[in-house]
């Protein structure tokens, strides 16, 4: 290997590096959206006069981003489906 292709290497390896590091993860952005679903449930919730009540039925984005981060893809999906499905008997 030339001294130019292990220097062109090296640049390359150092900006897709830069790039994966300032980008936000597939798992942040998941979690967000998850907590803008569930505080929009929560919204829902109060509008309709549901009266559930607990963590799941927080209005507050962050405890929900934060819930999130610490589950599994799937948890958060079914805790989803769960306030969905909550919701959908209530009217």
């Amino acid at each position: 290997m030339t001294m130019m292709t292990r220097g062109l290497l090296t640049i390359v390896a150092t900006a897709g590096l830069s790039v994966l590091l300032a980008a936000p993860s597939f798992a942040d952005a998941n979690c967000k959206a998850y907590a803008l679903a569930s505080a929009k449930q929560a919204k829902d919730n109060e509008d309709r006069r549901c009266g559930f009540t607990g963590d799941d039925w927080s209005k507050d984005i962050a405890v929900h981003e934060a819930w999130c981060e610490t589950v599994t893809p799937d948890e958060w999906r079914a805790k989803l489906a769960e306030r969905t499905q909550s919701l959908a008997g209530c009217k």
